[in-house]
């Protein structure tokens, strides 16, 4: 079945509990944010739809073509090149918390911690925004180059993966970087798989699984 808008479905027997026709369609995924009492649907396309009966209760607040939002703590992340902060009042209206641009174009979706906001371009260029800002603001890391003479286009098109204090990124042709979580980004580790995939790292406790091509790997302790 194609779905072009937004579904709700029975996890157990699949049966559809509500379609939201007017839900703008995007690549990336919707995020749960609740407030107000009410769980919440925010779609990549700036849509907010209550998760209990599909109805949108807001819209255009942000805007992803492939990235998903992120929420932390309450806030809403969007980070393609619009790049921005906002909070839900109880009456679902949106309220800016800081804006930014960035220059490149963004497949992968950004990753909230500490404080700090990550996100990648396909060409390996690296972003970090300050999450405690207010209004406008400049990147405190803005197109910080991670691959050097390899950097060009397509070739990130993974979302970053944070495990405990680092940041783990995976490039389409099987490089594999391993960073510090700070505003610093030290790189502490690169690694090279022999075909590389589009798909990020994946943890389950202190397993780590990565795509290889047609290959799936598992990498324990």
């Amino acid at each position: 079945v194609h779905l072009t808008h937004l579904y709700a479905l029975d996890p157990v027997s699949g049966r559809r509990l509500w379609v939201n026709d007017a839900s703008r369609c995007a690549y990336g995924t919707p995020a749960v944010l609740r407030t107000g009492g009410l769980d919440l649907l925010v779609t990549p396309a700036g849509d907010v739809v209550r998760a209990d009966d599909g109805k949108t209760v807001n819209s255009q607040i942000g805007n992803s073509a492939h990235a998903s939002p992120v929420v932390l703590d309450g806030t809403v992340y969007y980070g393609e090149k619009d790049v921005r902060a906002l909070r839900l009042a109880a009456s679902f209206k949106d309220e800016s918390v800081w804006n930014s641009e960035l220059t490149g174009e963004i497949f992968g979706s950004p990753l909230a911690h500490d404080g700090l906001l990550f996100t990648v371009t396909d060409k390996g260029m690296l972003f970090v925004f300050d999450t405690r800002a207010k209004g406008a603001m400049e990147p405190v890391v803005a197109g910080r180059d991670l691959f050097g003479e390899d950097a060009g286009a397509d070739l990130v098109y993974s979302s970053l993966t944070l495990a405990g204090r680092h940041l783990f990124l995976q490039a389409n042709d099987g490089q594999t970087l391993v960073l510090e979580a700070t505003k610093q980004t030290k790189i502490v580790a690169r690694n090279k798989l022999g075909s590389g995939s589009g798909a990020a790292p994946v943890f389950s406790g202190k397993d780590l699984f990565l795509r290889d091509g047609s290959k799936l790997i598992r990498i324990a302790e």
